[in-house]
């Protein structure tokens, strides 16, 4: 089962229940603490605009790799894609995700 959690308001139980299975401990945490009671971000409204949700959307596979990958394996990956390694881990696991799903979708034979 996919479902898209977007970090803009309170999880709902079934998000959270969603993250913990998948032992995202963390997230739901950073997310109470901001949208929580007294979070700093509690009574902020999401502007609604005609552009897309910035989500980055995968196949399953793509998405298990590259999770799966310690963050010397994802530069590595990366050098492989001819990007110089820069930035988080986070950051470098969605440009990695983002590569490879792209690769995909311009080469479905492949």
């Amino acid at each position: 089962m996919s479902l898209n959690i977007v970090d803009d308001h309170l999880f709902t139980p079934e998000e959270v229940a969603f993250l913990e299975a998948r032992n995202r401990y963390r997230e739901i945490e950073l997310n109470r603490q901001a949208f929580g009671p007294g979070g700093a971000r509690e009574h902020e409204v999401r502007q609604e605009d005609d552009a897309e949700d910035d989500v980055l959307e995968l196949d399953r596979d793509i998405y298990e790799y590259v999770v799966g990958l310690t963050l010397k394996q994802t530069q590595a990956a990366v050098r492989k894609l001819g990007i110089q390694p820069t930035g988080s881990e986070h950051e470098l696991k969605t440009l990695l995700a983002q590569c490879l799903q792209g690769n995909r979708d311009a080469n479905p034979d492949s």
